[in-house]
């Protein structure tokens, strides 16, 4: 009998046909259920009979054509009432029911791998005069295709065509294209608009100058390929001091599959294209390497399009500068070279902890054997999507998607009960300041609520970028591991909370002490910095302060009242 207050669902006209019903044949003491499909075998499973408020219950699945399943009356024992049948409710779909978009075309949506491809062969064509390069063979002194994506139309033409969606206000489709001009005698990056899409006769490429995109752009700025294209610098830096690294590190890179150190590089190069320079970090090559950094550091100047002409500038081991791979080996051969302590994680064996794999001996969790919960949506699923139009709706919203390359995920025309409250709801650009040289990966969450609230969340991915930790680095992060390190960080962005919390901890008893841990800013200077970058560089650094009392813990108000909301903090 079906508990009290379920009721089987009903039939739903949109998926008629998608499950083909079935008939039980129920008895006193035993049940079996049966379903159809197409292949020529049968399973039979014998299943506790609680399952089926049986004493025992049998499980047939059925194949190869339709049958009625039934059990032969000798195996009751005890019935004494006649097999009755009835058909049996379907589960619903497992997939969202169709969405309704307001406009059959969604203007904000990415281009289509066809029209990518099509807009590729257009730009490709001799008869642009480009001199191209296709991508797979170009190095950075040729012209090469960087990147195309969609271009998405001016407010006004959008809201046009949303409003009265017919063909008529209907805006052209174009396309965003970059272009690097290596092959330039004095190399730059240019941005194109490419339209009207698809392409045709009617088709036209021009400069894009409006707002936000410089004409043009400095080449040593160019958007960031690959670290491959540095390679030849790298391989050649550290041949010369693979015996170092391989006695301190107990690794070396040397171009091959089993390297087993790795290198990474982090960008701004400049701060305004006059060159291109950056600190190369280098890794163990193991399980989750960006939780292995070694406290070695190259300032490589990679300006202009020859190789030949790029360099190392500086090292950095230890706190200790060299300029040159010549000065780092002396130093480490004549036995000047300070040397970093041993430590437990140094052992290139003891690396399991940065991967998946269990620790031996490993202790499970109370209850760690069951399987997780799962969400699940028992009268079918509460959403609709239109795939084909990327449009989206739940309780009352609806929604476009769009996609950048760089961006990630945005969302157009969001209105909620019929209503438009966002035209776009996207970021438009992201900067992070760190205390290392090292950062995190992090993910938005768009969160919409039924009363018209929408949330968006940013958090941790666990995707850490680890620094090198030591015992210097003390208020620049947190130690994760014994030469591993979460950078302190800022992450710009153009939402905040303000909440207004009291909380009563009894953390591992009643004797607790209140850390109070803030961030300020302060000025440094480095022997490894030049005039690249100034020779004064303010950063962030922790302070972390024991609270006494209560009145302690006050957030007083600034003098203008443009601070956050006071809050107090009981100690227990």
């Amino acid at each position: 009998m079906a508990p009290a207050g379920y009721e089987l669902l009903k039939s739903d006209p949109e998926h008629d046909g998608l499950v083909q019903p079935v008939v039980v044949y129920r008895g006193s003491r035993h049940s079996l259920f049966s379903t159809q499909n197409l292949s020529p075998f049968r399973i039979f499973l014998v299943v506790p009979a609680f399952l089926f408020g049986t004493v025992f219950g049998v499980v047939a699945i059925s194949f190869l054509q339709p049958k009625l399943a039934h059990i032969d009356d000798n195996l009751s024992t005890s019935s004494s009432q006649p097999h009755s049948s009835q058909p049996l409710q379907r589960c619903p779909a497992s997939f969202p029911r169709p969405a309704k978009a307001p406009a059959p075309v969604n203007l904000f949506a990415s281009l289509t791998v066809p029209e990518t491809v099509a807009i590729h062969e257009w730009v490709s064509s001799p008869s642009r005069n480009l001199n191209l390069t296709a991508g797979d063979d170009a190095c950075i002194s040729d012209n090469y295709i960087y990147r195309i994506e969609a271009y998405r139309p001016a407010k006004k033409d959008a809201l046009a065509y949303l409003d009265h969606p017919d063909a008529a206000n209907l805006p052209d489709r174009y396309a965003h294209v970059v272009i690097h001009h290596g092959a330039a005698s004095d190399p730059y990056v240019q941005d194109y608009l490419v339209g009207p899409l698809p392409t045709s006769e009617k088709t036209t490429m021009r400069k894009l100058t409006e707002i936000y995109h410089r004409d043009p752009i400095p080449f040593s700025a160019r958007g960031y390929t690959t670290l491959a294209e540095i390679g030849p610098l790298l391989l050649k830096t550290m041949a010369s001091v693979s015996d170092a690294t391989e006695d301190l590190f107990g690794g070396v890179a040397r171009g091959l599959p089993n390297d087993t150190i790795v290198a990474a590089m982090a960008a701004p190069f400049s701060f305004d294209g006059s060159f291109r320079r950056g600190w190369v970090t280098w890794r163990r090559n193991v399980g989750g390497p960006w939780l292995h950094p070694i406290n070695f550091f190259m300032y490589v100047d990679v300006s202009g399009t020859d190789p030949e002409l790029w360099e190392l500038r500086k090292i950095v081991y230890n706190h200790q500068v060299f300029n040159s791979t010549d000065a780092f080996m002396a130093a480490y051969h004549d036995g000047t070279l300070v040397r970093l302590p041993k430590r437990p994680d140094q052992d290139p064996a003891g690396v399991d902890w940065s991967t998946r794999k269990l620790p031996r001996p490993h202790t499970p969790r109370d209850l760690d054997h069951l399987p997780g919960p799962r969400s699940v949506s028992f009268g079918g699923l509460r959403f609709r999507v239109d795939r084909a139009l990327q449009y989206v709706s739940w309780m009352g919203w609806g929604m476009y998607l769009g996609f950048d390359r760089d961006m990630g995920l945005s969302l157009w025309d969001l209105r909620f009960k019929g209503e438009r409250i966002i035209y776009e709801l996207a970021p438009q650009e992201a900067m992070a300041q760190y205390g290392k040289s090292s950062g995190a990966r992090c993910v938005f969450d768009y969160i919409f609520q039924i009363d018209g609230t929408i949330e968006v969340r940013l958090s941790a991915s666990g995707y850490l970028q680890g620094g090198y930790w030591e015992p210097a680095q003390e208020g620049y992060g947190t130690a994760i591991r014994d030469t591993t390190m979460g950078s302190l960080h800022d992450h710009v962005i153009n939402y905040k909370s303000r909440p207004h919390i009291k909380v009563d901890l009894d953390v591992a008893g009643l004797g607790n002490s209140l850390l109070f841990t803030n961030t300020a800013t302060e000025k440094i200077t480095q022997p490894w910095f030049d005039d690249d970058w100034g020779q004064d560089v303010i950063q962030q650094k922790i302070s972390r302060t024991y609270i006494e009392n209560e009145d302690d813990a006050l957030l007083k108000y600034p003098t203008n009242f443009q601070g956050d909301t006071p809050s107090s903090t009981r100690i227990r």
